[in-house]
C-alpha cells in the first residue's frame, strides 16, 4: 500500500459497520448461488454503504460505452465525471478470468478511463489501463494495482482500512488509486533489480560489509556487479520488458543525479 494513508474517523466507522454486514450478505448470497443480476444489486449497494458514493448521484447504472453501446454495470463518478468504471459478474464466478479483465480493460480504453474495477462481489480487483507506445504500434496495456478478498477484509485493520479506503469516495477524491500506482513503480522486485546490478552505491556498501568478514579480502565492485546480476538476478524469473523498463529508469535517474552533482560542484568552484 502507499505511504501512510490517513483514513478519516468518519470513514472508519463506516466501514466497522458496514463491511461485517456485507460479509455476511455476501456469504449468504455465494450460498444460494445468485446470478449476475442480484449479484449487482449488492454491489451496487456496497458502493453506496461501504464506499460512500450516492447512488442517485454517483453511480450511473449500465452506462453507454462508445458508438458500439456496450453496457458497463457502474460507472463510478464525483461532480458528473467519470473516476472509475465496475464490471460486475456473478458471485459464483469463482475465478475473474482473462476474458472477464479484457472485457473492463476494453471498456477504459474506448472511454478513455484509467481506472477499471471488475468484481463478483467477493473478489475485487483494480486495473490501471493505458496505451503503451507509439503508433503503429500502440497496444492497449494494464497492470494491476489491488485485489482482494472481501470476506477477508478485517474492518479495523489498517492495512485493510487503506485499501477499501482506496475505493471510497474521500479516497477517490485524494487520487488514491494514482498514489499507490506511483509507489508500486518505485517498489518493485524490477525496479530493486535494477537498482542492486547498477548502484555503484550498493556495490560500495556490499564491498565493505564483505572486508568485514575478512580482513584481508579487497572486493571488487565490478566483480560484485557481475555476480549480482549474472548468478542473482538473472536466474530468477523476472518479466524481462519490465525488467529493462527499470533499468532505464535507474539509469535516468543515474544520469540526473551526475548532472545535479556536477552542477553542485562547479557552483561550488566558482564561489571559491
Amino acid at each position: 500500500m502507499a505511504n501512510v494513508i490517513k483514513v478519516p474517523e468518519t470513514v472508519e466507522k463506516r466501514l466497522s459497520e458496514q463491511v461485517p454486514r456485507y460479509q455476511k450478505l455476501l456469504k449468504e448470497a455465494h450460498a444460494r448461488g445468485d446470478k449476475e443480476g442480484n449479484t449487482g444489486k449488492i454491489v451496487v449497494n456496497m458502493l453506496s454503504e461501504v464506499f460512500g458514493f450516492n447512488e442517485f448521484k454517483d453511480l450511473d447504472l449500465e452506462y453507454t460505452i462508445g458508438e458500439e453501446k456496450y453496457e458497463c454495470d457502474v460507472a463510478v463518478k464525483i461532480d458528473r465525471k467519470v473516476r472509475y468504471l465496475v464490471e460486475i459478474k456473478a458471485i459464483g464466478v469463482v475465478k475473474l478470468a482473462g476474458k472477464h479483465i479484457s472485457q473492463v480493460e476494453a471498456y477504459g480504453f474506448r472511454e478513455g478511463i484509467q481506472w477499471v474495477v471488475l468484481t463478483n462481489g467477493i473478489r475485487w480487483q483494480v486495473y490501471r489501463v493505458w496505451q503503451k507506445g507509439r503508433a503503429p504500434n500502440k497496444k492497449l496495456t494494464r497492470e494491476q494495482i489491488c485485489d482482494f478478498d472481501f470476506r477477508e477484509m478485517k474492518p479495523r485493520n489498517k492495512k485493510d482500512q487503506e485499501t477499501l479506503f482506496m475505493l471510497c469516495k474521500r479516497g477517490v477524491n485524494k487520487a488514491l488509486f494514482e498514489e499507490v500506482y506511483e509507489r508500486q513503480q518505485v517498489v518493485n522486485k524490477h525496479t530493486i533489480a535494477a537498482t542492486l546490478m547498477m548502484s555503484d552505491e550498493v556495490h560500495k556498501i556490499i564491498a565493505r560489509e564483505l572486508k568485514k568478514l575478512e580482513q584481508n579480502t579487497k572486493p571488487d565492485k565490478k566483480e560484485i556487479a557481475a555476480i549480482i546480476t549474472n548468478e542473482i538476478i538473472t536466474p530468477l524469473d523476472f518479466d524481462n520488458e519490465k525488467t529493462e523498463e527499470a533499468v532505464r529508469k535507474v539509469k535516468k535517474m543515474q544520469r540526473k543525479s551526475a548532472t545535479e552533482k556536477a552542477a553542485r560542484a562547479a557552483n561550488e568552484n566558482k564561489e571559491e
